[in-house]
């Protein structure tokens, strides 16, 4: 195995078909149900590629009271929603932060990082909401890029 880092490619998704049919937002779903059953952490995972967030019920906190399918329909947007504008600008900091790093990591040692923050949400009914995230690289494309997420979240409570 090379130890050497992969920098974003010039084709930034490397992703077969089969690839794609191994991990289709069906297969996601099904995988996602009974963690979300185990403990008071939920699950959801995020697809780079299709830019979209992927939870398994329209109970997951990360909805903040919303349908699952504004969620689906907007994908990243969604986050524009339910997150305050401050919250927001830090969190785009936080990802533009992570990707160097990503990239600086031998792709064999990628999925070995976690990235770990707390946000506050606005819900649909206008309330504050503390979410604890962690997020580990699920799966990489052919070419070392990041294609999915495996986030996890559970509300902090003060």
């Amino acid at each position: 195995m090379s130890t050497k880092s992969t920098a974003p490619a010039k084709t930034k998704w490397k992703i077969t078909k089969e690839m794609k049919e191994q991990f289709s937002e069906e297969f996601i779903v099904d995988t996602l149900s009974p963690f979300n059953q185990v403990d008071n952490q939920k699950y959801y995972m995020v697809d780079y590629h299709r830019k979209k967030v992927i939870v398994d019920s329209s109970s997951s906190p990360v909805l903040c009271g919303y349908p699952k399918e504004l969620l689906d329909e907007e994908g990243f947007d969604f986050f524009k929603r339910i997150l305050p504008p401050t919250e927001m600008d830090w969190l785009k900091n936080v990802i533009q932060e992570f990707y160097p790093v990503f990239f600086a990591t031998p792709v064999e040692s990628r999925k070995s990082l976690v990235l770990s923050y707390e946000l506050t949400f606005i819900t649909v009914k206008h309330e504050e909401l503390v979410l604890h995230h962690k997020i580990v690289p699920f799966q990489l494309c052919d070419n070392g890029n990041l294609w999915l997420s495996l986030c996890s979240v559970s509300e902090k409570f003060c």
